[in-house]
């Protein structure tokens, strides 16, 4: 074998070992896509369930309505007084404070769990709000589409329990 036939050759395997390692690249890369649509959407573009029962009462209203219930939180007083920055230095002030103040901190937890309520009760109100306006047949399609969003949520979590790898043993 002369010295041109062994360089030859071994570009060759040079190449075929980069055209692998693309192929194996772009196989990946289509792999993910299609595990994405099939995971979060598919044909249809339907979103993931949602995590609970409020957030799918706010997802499934029409855009618009949505828009004008989160301006309507951000604009709420209760809203611009829950500053998470000084709840935050707050809580941090307490756990350094020694001797430690159980009550200081409790007071503080006790301060943002009411905030969440009020915010609660305030995006509730806000939420009731926009669907007494609807007409009845877009009260049936916004539930039309809650039912949807709600199935595929229990669905989700069917699948989900039985895999042996979330839930700690492999009996389940």
């Amino acid at each position: 074998m002369t010295d041109s036939t062994r360089k030859s050759s071994g570009i060759r395997t040079w190449v075929r070992i980069v055209l692998g390692v693309s192929l194996a690249l772009n196989l990946l890369v289509v792999g993910l896509m299609v595990g994405a649509m099939v995971r979060f959407g598919g044909a249809e573009g339907r979103r993931p369930p949602p995590h609970s029962m409020g957030a799918a009462m706010f997802r499934e209203l029409p855009k618009e309505d949505r828009r004008a219930l989160r301006e309507t939180g951000m604009n709420r007083p209760s809203y611009a007084s829950s500053s998470r920055g000084s709840a935050t230095g707050g809580i941090a002030a307490a756990l350094r404070a020694d001797p430690f103040d159980r009550g200081a901190v409790l007071l503080i937890l006790n301060e943002q769990a009411q905030h969440r309520i009020d915010w609660q009760k305030s995006a509730q109100q806000a939420w009731l709000d926009r669907v007494e306006l609807m007409s009845v047949a877009d009260r049936a399609d916004f539930a039309d589409r809650l039912q949807d969003s709600l199935n595929r949520h229990h669905k989700s979590d069917r699948r989900s329990s039985k895999r042996w790898w979330r839930s700690g043993s492999k009996s389940d």
